[in-house]
């Protein structure tokens, strides 16, 4: 018997009878959890985010790209003053000040610029962390006068005004800088509440699973309609997804992420909006991003202990004015943190001081 005939029989003996199949069991379904936020009444939580944004420009006069940092920083509580059955809390949102830092470049030591602000926010928010109502109650003071380097720091322009490519083709780049702001602002997660990390994240109303996703809009842009070279504006839509329990830095958690994605030319929706725009010399204006943000959810409340997100993206702008190369381009990446720091009960009202009783003559 050859070698290849004995480990053939050698096989077929060793075989054992299949099984026999039972009865078929129905897969078991996926076990949904409902993802509400418990805002607990009586207390003030406490948060510290720290926004940094590395970015680096050029235009076409530069062999090379001039690196810069910037940065966003401020504490900010929730006074939670009513929870009611069903959950819809009554708060005040405060921040006292924030600090807008500009890091150390060969020209410049690095810049931190405080500016008090004192906002109180009442709102009326939703388990799903979405605000019903909002009035502001932030004490009015006379304005006074801002010097230039007081520029308030959450506005984009502001990030914009210490970047390269804003001397870049004047003329042209100021009609694109409200778009490519936005994706600066973005890309540091600051901003409104609908795009900012502060009641983040937003829930689902129904139950979800494992797995499942929902959407939540933060802001708008032009984006090229399908089937058709003609651009609209747009909404830019975070993609949430329930990941379940996880650890994170030796702690458990309920984690979601949130995903956001932009990939327009707004070349051809700005040129549309004017009867000669075949004659502007602009051809293509990219924009590009891409952020992630993890949130790690308390297990019982689903308040955020920690939040960490990561963006990266790009632009540019091309024009007959400079063939085979850019007018200005630009590059920049994100890092931002949002860490739960306590909470405590609210503190006391001050009692107002009686008025005074007019003076007798």
């Amino acid at each position: 018997m050859s070698i290849a005939s004995i480990i053939l029989t050698t096989a077929i003996l060793s075989q054992t009878a299949p099984p026999v199949a039972g009865p078929e069991v129905a897969p078991k379904p996926a076990e949904k959890v409902t993802l509400e936020r418990v805002y607990p009444q009586g207390k003030r939580l406490t948060y510290k985010l720290v926004s940094k944004l590395f970015s680096e420009e050029r235009d076409y006069s530069m062999d090379t790209f001039m690196p810069e940092v910037s940065g966003t920083e401020y504490t900010f509580m929730i006074d939670v003053l009513q929870r009611k059955p069903d959950g819809i809390a009554t708060v005040l949102y405060r921040r006292p000040t924030i600090t807008a830092v500009v890091g150390e470049t060969a020209l410049s030591d690095e810049r931190r610029v405080n500016v008090k602000l004192d906002w109180i926010l009442r709102m009326t928010v939703s388990p799903v962390n979405e605000v019903l109502g909002m009035v502001d109650e932030t004490p009015k003071k006379p304005e006074p006068k801002k010097k230039p380097e007081e520029s308030t720091p959450e506005s984009s322009e502001w990030i914009r005004s210490t970047s390269a490519a804003s001397a870049v083709q004047p003329e042209l780049i100021v009609y694109f800088a409200p778009y490519i702001s936005e994706i600066y602002r973005l890309a540091s997660f600051t901003g409104s509440f609908d795009s900012s990390l502060d009641l983040a994240p937003s829930f689902p109303f129904d139950p979800v699973s494992v797995g499942e996703t929902w959407k939540k809009t933060v802001g708008y842009s032009p984006q090229p309609l399908r089937g058709s070279k003609k651009a609209a504006m747009q909404r830019l839509d975070y993609n949430y997804t329930y990941r379940g329990m996880t650890t994170f830095e030796g702690k458990s958690y309920q984690w979601v992420t949130a995903e956001l994605k932009v990939n327009s030319d707004i070349a051809g929706f700005f040129k549309g909006q004017f009867s000669n725009g075949d004659e502007i010399p602009i051809t293509k204006v990219p924009l590009k991003l891409n952020a992630n943000v993890d949130f790690y959810l308390d297990p019982v409340t689903l308040s955020p202990i920690k939040t960490r997100a990561r963006s990266e993206g790009e632009w540019a702008m091309w024009s007959t004015l400079t063939p085979g190369q850019a007018s200005a381009e630009g590059r920049l990446k994100g890092d931002t943190t949002l860490d739960f720091v306590s909470a405590t009960a609210i503190p006391a009202a001050k009692p107002s001081k009686p008025a005074s009783k007019p003076k007798r003559k």
